[in-house]
């Protein structure tokens, strides 16, 4: 029994009770004589109970659980023609992250030249420093990968033969023969040329050949998208070392950035940016 009905019908006898309090018996209820003070109270207190009987019917009612009917609705599968053009072209190009953002993964430095480089392919009292910035990002990000550098003006006799160049690097063996081209947000702290290069090698040969693009890059982050089939190749280099001249994307060595004398002066100081480096498959 609800507690309602229990308030209800105690109201309802003390009513009886003021009502009747010269005596009544109803079958098993039996009321004796009360005086005129105490059928007074009775009243008051039966009507009290009965109105909170009432009121406490209303308001357990309005808060009982509706019970639920299963629904007779179908739901509909989703297509690939109700999906927006522009997220069915995000689905299209699935790209692989190949730093992982620099957002504190050690793993994601793994093949990259991070530290101080001083000499060497910089050339006489030319150095290179590759590391974390922590403070600024591209993409979005709070991290990314930055080299500072200074061409030296004289080629140090190890390197006699190679241009004075600053690079960031990531050496490690890598089949893309499933992708088209490669993304990244750079910026640099002043408008500059940059050169994108890969390297690839030819099968049963240690020879390598290099495959590359050169572009601006501005003060502020913006993406570059660089479709493999727009590479051209240093001709000179594969020429001497009698390479096939094809780009072979099962068989990629390295990937670099880089500046040097054929693209910037000597001498040239400078701070450059990389992020959110990822290949892409149209």
């Amino acid at each position: 029994m609800e507690i309602y009905t229990l308030s209800f019908l105690f109201g309802a006898i003390l009513l009886l009770i003021a009502l009747f309090g010269t005596g009544i018996e109803i079958r098993e209820l039996k009321i004796r004589k009360v005086g005129t003070v105490a059928r007074a109270i009775s009243a008051v207190l039966g009507l009290f109970f009965i109105a909170l009987g009432l009121l406490l019917s209303n308001t357990l009612s309005s808060h009982k659980p509706v019970k639920k009917t299963p629904s007779t609705e179908v739901q509909r599968k989703v297509e690939p023609s109700d999906i927006k053009s522009d997220v069915i072209k995000a689905i299209g190009t699935e790209q692989k992250l190949l730093d992982n953002g620099f957002e504190g993964d050690a793993l994601a430095l793994i093949g990259w030249n991070v530290g101080d480089h001083p000499g060497g392919k910089t050339g006489e009292e030319g150095f290179q420093k590759v590391y974390i910035d922590k403070k600024d990002g591209g993409g979005g990000s709070n991290r990314s990968l930055a080299m500072i550098f200074h061409l030296g003006t004289e080629r140090i006799n190890k390197h006699k033969n190679e241009k004075i160049q600053a690079r960031i690097k990531n050496q490690l063996n890598r089949n893309l023969s499933g992708y088209t081209g490669i993304r990244f947000y750079i910026q640099a702290a002043n408008v500059m040329t940059v050169s994108f290069a890969l390297f690839d090698s030819e099968k049963d040969s240690v020879e390598m050949e290099q495959w590359f693009v050169d572009f601006t890059v501005y003060e502020e982050w913006e993406e570059v998208r660089i479709p493999f089939n727009e590479l051209k190749i240093a001709r000179r280099k594969a020429i001497s070392r009698g390479t096939n001249q094809k780009l072979e994307l099962e068989n990629i060595e390295t990937l670099m950035w880089l500046v040097n004398e054929r693209i910037i002066p000597l001498a040239s100081k400078g701070t450059i940016w990389l992020d959110e480096v990822a290949f892409y498959k149209d």
